[in-house]
């Protein structure tokens, strides 16, 4: 095992050799072998169906989380949920919690939801949430 002054060598010496390619325009790329691209396919085919610039492909995994967030009847309208959707995609309307179809996916809200009121993908209340996430102010 190499002791801590040999291995902050070993990095500063990589990292002088890195500033001396950049200076002379040789820029090595990492995750760019055939390996990689070819998983990046892969799993773009099962996630985005396929690549579009103009909005969601109906039916890819994007697409299906959009719309899959479901608020039942143990909702309190406490608009936790609200406040920490990064997209908006939650508001309160006549007391309720409704959905535009944007969601992420990010499951902030079911986290955050201390009546496990809110579900994305599954019809039905979650099991567990993340325990710094759980019994947030109401």
């Amino acid at each position: 095992m190499l002791d801590m002054g040999k291995k902050i060598l070993k990095a500063e010496k990589r990292l002088d050799t890195a500033i001396q390619h950049i200076k002379l325009g040789r820029v090595k790329k990492r995750g760019f072998s055939g390996f990689s691209k070819c998983l990046g396919r892969l799993q773009g085919i099962f996630w985005q169906k396929e690549s579009t610039s103009v909005g969601l492909v109906v039916g890819s995994m994007e697409d299906k989380i959009a719309k899959s967030v479901r608020v039942n009847q143990d909702c309190t309208s406490c608009e936790v949920c609200v406040k920490v959707c990064p997209v908006n995609n939650l508001k309160l309307e006549n007391k309720i919690i409704g959905h535009h179809n944007d969601c992420i996916g990010c499951y902030r809200c079911v986290n955050k939801c201390s009546e496990r009121a809110i579900s994305v993908m599954l019809n039905r209340a979650p099991k567990w949430q993340y325990k710094c996430m759980k019994n947030v102010a109401k």
